[in-house]
């Protein structure tokens, strides 16, 4: 199968022409990344969801929530090494891929696509791996809160806690000292371990290892694995066919804007 080379211009072509509202800087950066993996995805046949506020923003504002800084989405994790090979292929020098088990000094236990003149922390796409999870309840609760909170005592090692929420600051501080015992590269095999324990395609339910949502975002797997196409601030990108069943596991009263300011639409998609 032949690549064709992603053109920046066609995209910023589409984007001008097609879009309804004014962005901000960082979104009209963050539209041309998700157009780059939505062009790969394409060309390589590789699935792909927009995933998380992500598909929240696709379905209440037909675009990014108005005070979104990133995106989210979704990627087998059985198909992650042939996702991170058509990225790279051809990857537009403005842009930096994050690998998360390869790249030095970056800790999320997920792969990120930034651009390269700014941080990673600046305009970016989180990639979160779609992973298996246990049969039964009780095996699937133990699984999923073995991952949840496995991650945030990791995470505890490289947060910095001028920037933390002061009641979680402490809490941080102690839980630190304790998770510099695990060396970083042993971090990230216990983490690949937890990824790959449990075979997607033989799970009833899913999880994504870096989840902030705990078991809301453990769900029956055919809720996300059939997708649709839907506008997506000019141009079009893939979300759950049954959004609005991901919607409310995740958040309730998706609908219901956290904060001012918003678009408001009336139907969410099927």
């Amino acid at each position: 199968m032949i690549f064709r080379p992603f053109e920046p211009r066609k995209v910023e072509r589409r984007v001008a022409e097609k879009r309804t509202k004014a962005l901000s800087e960082r979104q009209q950066r963050l539209l041309h990344l998700a157009a780059y993996i939505d062009a790969v995805c394409e060309e390589h046949e590789i699935w792909y969801s927009l995933a998380a506020g992500s598909v929240l923003g696709a379905v209440r504002h037909r675009g990014f929530i108005p005070w979104d800084n990133d995106m989210d989405i979704f990627v087998k994790n059985k198909d992650m090494a042939r996702f991170r090979a058509a990225v790279l292929t051809n990857l537009p020098a403005e842009f930096k891929y994050y690998a998360w088990d390869k790249e030095p000094k970056y800790h999320p236990a997920f792969d990120r696509l930034a651009y390269s003149d700014a941080s990673h922390y600046d305009a970016h796409v989180d990639i979160f791996p779609l992973i298996g999870v246990p049969e039964g309840v009780i095996k699937r609760r133990a699984f999923v809160g073995l991952c949840f909170w496995s991650y945030k005592f990791f995470r505890c090692k490289h947060v910095d806690t001028g920037h933390s929420n002061p009641r979680r600051a402490k809490l941080i501080g102690l839980l630190k000292p304790m998770a510099y015992v695990f060396s970083d590269s042993l971090i990230k095999r216990i983490q690949r371990r937890m990824m790959e324990k449990y075979d997607l395609e033989t799970s009833s339910h899913f999880y994504y290892y870096a989840s902030g949502y705990g078991m809301r975002t453990c769900m029956p797997k055919e809720l996300v694995l059939s997708v649709q196409r839907v506008p997506f601030e000019g141009i079009e990108l893939n979300i759950p066919l049954h959004a609005h069943e991901y919607l409310s596991r995740v958040y309730g009263d998706y609908m219901t804007a956290k904060r001012e300011g918003y678009k408001v639409i009336d139907k969410y998609l099927r």
